[in-house]
C-alpha cells in the first residue's frame, strides 16, 4: 500500500514495513508476533493491518506506533477496507468484523461457516465478501446484517470487484467466474475457466484476472467472453493493478509483466527469479512489489 513517498508492506518475517518510494530505506519497522500474509490499507493519517499472530493493528503510518489493537479469533489473511468511520477485515475464524476506525470498538461481527481471506468490496451500504465455505454473501455494511448470500461452486479466495449496472464479479477456486446482481445476487452469467487465486480487476467494460494454469486473460464484462489472454510458465496469483494504458501483474514463474491493456501485447517483463505473489502498485515513477523470498523490487516504470 503507497502513501505519498511512502510504501507500507507486511511480511511473513513477523513486521510491517514503512520504506522510502524513492530508494527503499526502511523508515520504520513494527514487530508482530506472527507472519502478515496481506496487504495494509491507510486512511488519514493510520495504516491498518491483520497478523498471523490473531491480532488487527491500527497505527500511526508516520511514527509507526501502536494506536490500537484487537484480537480475534485466529489468523487473519484478509486485506482491511477502510471507509468514512470504519475498517472492516475478514480472519481464519470465520468471522467478518466491523470495528470503528478511531478507538478501534468492535462495531459488529458476522459469522460463516469457513475461514475468510478475502478482502471486502463496499458499495454504498452493501458489503460483498467471498469465504471458503463456498458462499458468497451480501452485508449490511451499518449492522453487519445479511442482505443475501449464493452458494456457489468452491471457496472464495479472493476480493470481488464492481462490474457497472449494479453488478460485481467474483471467481472461486474451482474456476468459475460469477457475475451477479447487486441488489438480489441473482446470478446473470457464469463462466468455467481453471481455478482462479487472482482477484479480478475491472475497467472499460472488461475484466481481467490472472489463472492457476498460467494464464492471464481479459475479459468480457457483458458475456464473459474472451477478449485476448497470455500464458505465463507457471501460476498466477498476484491480482492485477491498473495504471494508465497498462496493466501489471506477477506470476509463480518470477516474472512481472506489463501488458498493453487495449490488446493484452507485451510491453515488457521483468525476471526476479522468485515467485512473485504481491500485486505491483506504481508510484513517483516506480513499480513496487515483493517476490517471495522477501526482496522488496522498485523498478523504472516505462514512458
Amino acid at each position: 500500500m503507497i502513501g505519498g513517498k511512502k510504501v507500507y508492506v507486511g511480511s511473513k518475517d513477523t513486521n510491517l514495513y514503512c520504506l522510502s518510494v524513492e530508494n527503499g530505506e526502511v523508515l520504520w519497522k513494527f514487530p508482530t508476533n506472527g507472519g502478515i500474509g496481506s496487504s495494509p490499507t491507510l486512511m488519514g493519517d493510520k495504516v491498518y493491518f491483520g497478523s498471523y499472530d490473531s491480532t488487527f493493528y491500527c497505527l500511526d503510518r508516520h511514527s509507526g506506533s501502536k494506536t490500537w489493537s484487537q484480537k480475534v479469533g485466529d489468523r487473519i489473511v484478509s486485506s482491511p477496507l477502510a471507509d468514512g468511520k470504519m475498517i472492516y477485515c475478514g480472519s481464519n475464524d470465520g468471522k467478518v468484523y466491523a470495528w470503528e476506525r478511531v478507538g478501534g470498538n468492535l462495531k459488529w461481527s458476522f459469522q460463516t461457516a469457513g475461514r475468510v481471506w478475502a478482502k471486502p468490496l463496499l458499495i454504498g451500504a452493501k458489503l460483498f465478501i467471498g469465504s471458503l465455505d463456498r458462499i458468497f454473501y451480501c452485508l449490511d455494511s451499518r449492522s453487519g446484517e445479511l442482505r443475501w448470500s449464493l452458494t456457489t461452486d468452491g471457496a472464495v479466495y479472493t476480493t470481488a470487484a464492481a462490474s457497472g449496472n449494479r453488478t460485481v464479479v467474483f471467481c472461486t477456486n474451482t474456476g468459475s467466474l460469477y457475475k451477479v446482481h447487486q441488489e438480489t445476487g441473482k446470478t446473470l452469467w457464469k463462466k468455467s475457466l481453471s481455478p482462479i487465486y487472482s482477484s479480478p480487476a475491472v475497467a472499460d467494460g472488461r475484466i481481467y484476472l490472472g489463472r492457476k494454469d498460467g494464464r492471464f486473460q481479459c475479459l468480457s464484462a457483458e458475456n464473459g467472453e474472451e477478449i485476448w489472454s497470455y500464458t505465463t510458465a507457471a501460476d498466477i496469483r498476484s491480482s492485477p493493478h491498473l495504471e494508465g494504458k497498462t496493466i501489471y501483474v506477477g506470476s509463480y514463474d518470477g516474472r512481472v509483466y506489463a501488458f498493453s491493456k487495449n490488446n493484452g501485447k507485451r510491453e515488457w517483463e521483468y525476471d526476479t527469479r522468485s515467485k512473485v505473489y504481491a500485486t505491483p502498485s506504481v508510484a513517483g515513477g516506480r513499480i513496487l512489489f515483493g517476490d517471495m523470498t522477501g526482496w522488496f523490487h522498485a523498478l523504472a516504470v516505462k514512458p
